[in-house]
């Protein structure tokens, strides 16, 4: 998630970019790693590639990552 974004709640949905569900949000926070909020989702497959854009209900994009998020 971009920096400062506000952190969606679990639940919310997970869109392409054609605007359809393809997932759903199961937690977020802010890690002090990447001092940036991160979220967890379930999406389908074919969605959850390492660079993968996609957004959220309220518009935010989000960025497909591999695990685990933190800096070398």
């Amino acid at each position: 998630l971009p920096p400062g974004a506000a952190l969606p709640q679990p639940g919310s949905p997970v869109l392409n970019e054609a605007g359809k569900t393809v997932g759903v949000v199961g937690s977020a926070a802010v890690s002090p790693d990447v001092d940036s909020p991160v979220a967890l989702a379930i999406v389908k497959r074919r969605h959850a590639e390492p660079g993968t854009t996609l957004s959220l209900g309220d518009g935010t994009r989000a960025l497909v990552h591999e695990l685990p998020l933190a800096r070398p």
